[in-house]
């Protein structure tokens, strides 16, 4: 009889790590060839330090450490026949948000910790605090896509869908997709000041989305967040 696991993580994301500056050589080149890897693919020591063309040992001395500050994860499988069990890993879902804004950060992004601390810090003491914030989030949004380079209205929504899960990824947000329009956001970028200020800060993510949405020409359907709704995670519905 299968039992219920029982997800003991708490509620909400985890915040988007910053890259640690022991993350060079063999470290940065075995977290980077992991995150361009499938999401759904381990890989082991050893077709890793073929890929690099380096020593097994440098490469397993680099996913401990990767694996120690939570940027790579490992999956042990039961051997077919005789020998040790086998190790696959992968990158985190915070690895790959940390590398995506590293990317983006003078682009789409940017890096908004300190303005947003700031803005959230001011619009909590005015009245309907939330409705503003997300009003700003929309602007945001709209502004974000004006920005992008090659952006053009998509012909489809399942297109408008994939240009916000790509946006949401580039600001480090960690999306992942859920059953039906659920979106998991699974790190946040600015952790503290969503939990300090929920109602400012995530009313702001949830405009933003809104006004990708708008620029992108699909009003329909309606945009969801809910702050710390999952473990792990912040629940999006976004509209397919």
């Amino acid at each position: 009889m299968r039992k219920n696991v029982v997800d003991e993580r708490p509620l909400g994301p985890v915040a988007t790590p910053a890259a640690p500056p022991t993350l060079v050589g063999v470290r940065r080149e075995v977290l980077l060839t992991l995150v361009r890897a499938p999401q759904d693919s381990h890989s082991t020591v050893d077709t890793l330090a073929e890929r690099l063309g380096v020593h097994p040992n440098s490469v397993r001395a680099a996913l401990t450490a990767l694996q120690g500050i939570g940027l790579v994860e490992v999956a042990t499988e039961s051997p077919s026949g005789r020998g040790r069990p086998a190790h696959r890993y992968a990158a985190t879902v915070a690895a790959r948000s940390m590398l995506a804004v590293e990317a983006a950060r003078a682009g789409v992004g940017g890096d908004y910790r300190m303005l947003a601390e700031a803005f959230a810090t001011h619009l909590a003491r005015r009245r309907d605090a939330a409705g503003q914030a997300r009003e700003v989030g929309g602007l945001w949004g709209l502004e974000l896509m004006r920005r992008r380079p090659r952006s053009r209205r998509p012909a489809s929504a399942a297109s408008a869908r994939h240009t916000v899960l790509g946006v949401l990824t580039d600001l480090g947000f960690g999306p992942e997709v859920g059953p039906g329009d659920e979106v998991r956001l699974r790190t946040c970028p600015i952790l503290d000041s969503a939990t300090t200020n929920p109602d400012v800060i995530c009313s702001v993510h949830h405009g933003l989305v809104e006004g990708i949405r708008g620029a992108l020409g699909r009003d329909e359907g309606t945009v969801g967040l809910e702050p710390f709704a999952l473990p792990g995670a912040c629940r999006l519905t976004l509209p397919r």
